[in-house]
């Protein structure tokens, strides 16, 4: 039972991480380094869910569960606000968070 709550986590959490696309037009470069505090923030609590769901699934599903939230999270710590214009951030984002939610 305890693992629906990680479920729901884990997609509201792919949701919030959608839905940035907003908040990082807005910003300015200055306050870039707390809009990355956040993402970091939400990915520790993202791979602790996944953490959880994955050790209480069923083994046949173990591998694939690990493989995508290593892509995931591989994906994430590919964004570097040093070396990404937001736009491009954005589109990173974006596609591998739908990737990982349809996948």
């Amino acid at each position: 039972m305890e693992w629906r709550g990680c479920v729901c986590r884990i997609r509201d959490c792919v949701f919030e991480l959608l839905s940035t696309e907003d908040d990082l037009i807005q910003q300015d470069e200055d306050t870039w380094e707390l809009m990355a505090s956040e993402l970091r923030l939400k990915s520790t609590f993202l791979y602790c869910d996944l953490n959880q769901l994955i050790s209480n699934t069923r083994d046949e599903h173990k591998k694939v569960l690990t493989d995508l939230a290593n892509r995931l999270f591989h994906s994430m710590e590919e964004v570097d606000p040093a070396s990404f214009s937001l736009g491009q951030t954005l589109n990173f984002l974006h596609i591998n968070c739908i990737f990982f939610f349809l996948s």
